[in-house]
């Protein structure tokens, strides 16, 4: 239950995030921790990914199949709301969806969607 408590939470914060990079409103804090080259795909790989992990433990790593192959829950959810938000970026003026980030977002969500399914298997 903690998990799903977690997993809320933290999508609660990402949306807050979204809302105000659309509206250009983002904390110049924020700008600041990504300041350095590689700094916009680090917070992609850390913010999905960490997404991912949560909503994987929250589902105990429960996979759907998918031609054939084990697919974490999860990191499916995660990865159609990154793939949307991203799309959404067309209609924000000052924003631009970018191929780059998704792929970052991707990495995040592949290797800490693994480390969730881990986790729950050695855990129990």
């Amino acid at each position: 239950m903690k998990w799903k408590w977690a997993a809320l939470g933290f999508a609660a914060v990402l949306i807050v995030i979204v809302v105000l990079a659309d509206r250009h409103q983002l904390p110049p804090f924020l700008y600041a921790i990504y300041n350095f080259p590689g700094g916009d795909k680090a917070g992609h790989f850390i913010l999905m990914g960490m997404m991912a992990f949560l909503a994987n433990l929250a589902l105990r790593a429960r996979t759907v199949k998918i031609f054939s192959r084990d697919i974490l829950l999860g990191s499916l959810i995660v990865t159609a709301l990154v793939a949307l938000e991203e799309l959404s970026q067309n209609f924000f003026p000052g924003r631009t969806p970018a191929l780059d980030d998704f792929a970052a977002s991707l990495a995040g969500i592949l290797v800490l969607g693994w480390l969730a399914k881990w986790l729950v298997k050695t855990t129990g």
